[in-house]
């Protein structure tokens, strides 16, 4: 998992966090409440990597998070809104390491290759994270389709040269369509039955932007130069 964002590798079944000790234990309200919550996520994830999003069943989430179905109300509505507080951690940390990525040091293409590969190689390494942010959040119901959107939309910031400058509706046109071709991209190779390393996408993700920006003779000279990198 993305370092914070959800379980650790505590063996398939259980929840990451431990439950809280029997009797009289001195906690406050809140690190109770904080606790069960910590537990009722990492129950979710750990749902959804056992089962899919659909197939996952509340008395599964509660059962792994070692609370009663009355505490998973007191803090989500139902199933689709406790998803959605997953994923929220989850892509938070997706998006942080990009612009980690993103805001290091060179010209603007130079940056976006690192980001991107940066995303790519992040995705690689926990297939669990990519499944929940790409994949299931398209089955988890309307409101998490409308959360993964927006989300995804975020990543336009990538693809956005002149982001400290004047950026004009056309650029965040452009930015948003790339965005949104990025999560159409990995999406694609995530339910493609003949697995493939994400990492192997930067090429795809990486051409049309600098195409969009640079036109195709500088595109292909930048994107051969960045590619060697990788």
């Amino acid at each position: 998992m993305i370092p914070g964002a959800g379980p650790d590798d505590s063996p398939a079944g259980e929840a990451a966090a431990a439950p809280l000790p029997r009797g009289r234990h001195g906690l406050s309200r809140e690190e109770v409440e904080t606790s069960q919550r910590s537990r009722i996520l990492d129950a979710m994830i750990a749902a959804i990597d056992a089962d899919g999003y659909v197939e996952a069943t509340l008395t599964d989430v509660t059962g792994r998070a070692r609370v009663s179905r009355k505490t998973f109300y007191e803090h989500f509505e139902d199933k689709e809104a406790c998803f959605i507080a997953a994923f929220d951690d989850l892509f938070a940390d997706l998006l942080a390491v990009a612009r980690s990525a993103f805001d290091g040091p060179g010209e603007w293409p130079d940056r976006l290759g690192a980001a991107l590969a940066t995303v790519l190689a992040t995705l690689q390494d926990d297939r669990l994270v990519a499944r929940i942010c790409f994949v299931e959040s398209l089955t988890a119901g309307p409101r998490a389709a409308r959360v993964r959107n927006t989300a995804m939309g975020h990543f336009g910031v990538l693809y956005q040269p002149d982001a400290d400058g004047d950026v004009t509706d056309v650029d965040r046109m452009t930015a948003q369509m790339l965005a949104g071709g990025l999560a159409d991209v990995i999406y694609r190779r995530l339910v493609d039955p003949v697995p493939v390393d994400l990492r192997q996408l930067l090429p795809d993700l990486l051409y049309p932007a600098l195409t969009m920006r640079l036109g195709p003779e500088d595109a292909r000279r930048t994107a051969e130069r960045l590619l060697s990198r990788v």
